[in-house]
């Protein structure tokens, strides 16, 4: 009796090394798979941001820029952007990208610079600037932004025109 229970017990662990053994066997393809595609994304130059918008403050509604000319009454609106992969790089979907800071620059409307700084992605997945108090009033601006990662920058996207107008 004692060495049938022992048999099992051993025919049982052999079964688990089996299925351990197949499920690494599996995982391996595919945790390579996304490493050199993270490999190969982090090599490539990044792509131009998209999805322009900016709002009153950090928990107010995004205005989208593709719209129309957003209306913000804050003299410190939030601009943000969302990364893209470049063209014919791949990049796992849903993944954040990681390594990567969106510079940003506003304008006036007649295309004085008013700021232009880098900050980092937040979270891997959005580029997001608190444009500093002081530096605009009531009037229209506009600002475009690209990314960057550490060897290179995307183009900028298109100018993104808003209108700050005072709080009533």
């Amino acid at each position: 009796m004692h060495s049938r229970i022992h048999g099992r017990l051993l025919d049982n662990m052999d079964a688990k090394k089996r299925t351990t053994r197949v499920a690494i066997v599996c995982a391996a393809p595919i945790a390579i798979a996304l490493m050199s595609t993270g490999t190969a994304y982090a090599a490539s130059p990044p792509g131009v941001p998209e999805a322009e918008r900016l709002s009153n403050g950090t928990y107010e509604a995004n205005q989208f820029c593709d719209a129309g000319r957003p209306l913000v009454t804050s003299s410190s609106p939030v601009l943000s952007a969302s990364p893209t992969t470049p063209q014919g790089a791949t990049h796992p979907p849903f993944a954040p990208y990681p390594g990567l800071s969106g510079t940003f620059e506003v304008a006036t409307a007649a295309g004085n610079r008013v700021v232009r700084a880098s900050t980092p992605i937040l979270n891997g997945r959005v580029f997001v600037f608190q444009v500093p108090a002081g530096k605009i009033t009531s009037g229209d601006y506009r600002f475009r932004v690209r990314a960057q990662n550490s060897s290179t920058a995307s183009a900028w996207t298109p100018w993104c025109s808003f209108t700050v107008s005072s709080p009533r």
